[in-house]
């Protein structure tokens, strides 16, 4: 915003300064929100991490072992325990999908609600040109009164300068 220091804004109202305000609330809760998504997006895909991770181990260590291949009932429970795994895995995969989602849907209400409020900012330069411009024309009209009353104050007191004193000013 560009208005010359030739002004003065004390006087400038702005009528939509309420709607401002709501839609900068507004943006700040969406962001703040946002940042909550982004940070348990992150929680959610250490956690993932960690479960393919534990399951990867688990996985090799069932492989590898040829202790539980002589006891079948253990081996079988080491199955269950690694499918149970790859349940958890697969529901937290699905829980991050679904907050990324989330995520995707609240960046884009960020973005409308930062438009808006561009929008009303882009309103406010507008009317505070605008103001400006009516107070430098006021201002140049008060001017032009001013020069015009002591021109013909000017014209009056000039001749009788002359006659009084007999000389040139």
């Amino acid at each position: 915003m560009s208005v010359p220091a030739d002004v003065d804004l004390r006087g400038f109202v702005f009528s939509l300064e309420p709607i401002h305000q709501r839609q900068q609330w507004r943006l700040n809760r969406l962001q703040r929100d946002l940042a909550v998504i982004q940070a348990d997006i992150r929680t959610r895909e250490a956690e993932l991490a960690r479960l393919i991770s534990h399951w990867d181990e688990q996985a090799r260590t069932l492989n590898y072992s040829g202790v539980l291949r002589l006891a079948p009932n253990l081996y079988q429970q080491m199955l269950m325990y690694l499918s149970q795994s790859q349940s958890r895995i697969d529901e937290q995969r699905q829980a991050l999908v679904d907050r990324q989602r989330e995520h995707v849907q609240v960046q884009k209400l960020c973005l409308a609600a930062q438009l808006r409020l561009d929008g009303v900012l882009q309103h406010r330069t507008d009317e505070l040109k605008s103001y400006a411009n009516t107070i430098r024309h006021r201002q140049a009209g008060e001017q032009d009164r001013d020069w015009a009353a002591r021109r013909s104050i000017r014209a009056v007191a000039l001749p009788e300068a002359i006659s009084n004193d007999g000389g040139v000013l």
